[in-house]
């Protein structure tokens, strides 16, 4: 007999169409934003996934504390893992420099408590001397 953990649950047709499709407009999100360096919109990334614009607006749900609030963000993903616990995968542009970071294991108090280590890091990180890159 397998232990537990090992089961895998079934997935029905509906629910792997879901994980499909958000897969998709991730994928399109993150394809458009390297080709064009701005945030896609809408319509774009429903061209690009082939999925409907409806649910465009269902797949990509803004949970990030950081957008609106932190000068520069530009966000990217929140999630949970049983493994990871509450994360969140984060950028920022400030005067032509980005830092991308990620915080793991937030408090469960939702994702306010890792918006808020994600900004101190990206405080920390934009009060350091950029030094030139060498070719």
């Amino acid at each position: 007999m397998q232990p537990e953990s090992d089961v895998l649950e079934p997935v029905d047709g509906r629910t792997a169409r879901r994980d499909r499709n958000r897969t998709a407009v991730l994928d399109a999100v993150l394809a458009l934003f390297a080709e064009r360096n701005v945030i896609p919109s809408a319509e774009d990334v429903a061209r690009r996934s082939g999925v409907s614009l409806r649910s465009v607006y269902r797949y990509v749900d803004n949970t990030d504390e950081l957008i609106g609030s932190y000068q520069g963000a530009v966000g990217i993903k929140t999630g949970y893992t049983d493994d990871a616990g509450h994360c969140l995968l984060f950028e920022a542009v400030r005067n032509g420099r980005t830092l991308i970071g990620v915080v793991l294991d937030s408090p469960a108090t939702g994702t306010a408590a890792g918006a808020q280590d994600a900004a101190r890091m990206l405080n920390w990180g934009f009060s350091l001397k950029q030094t030139e890159r060498k070719p």
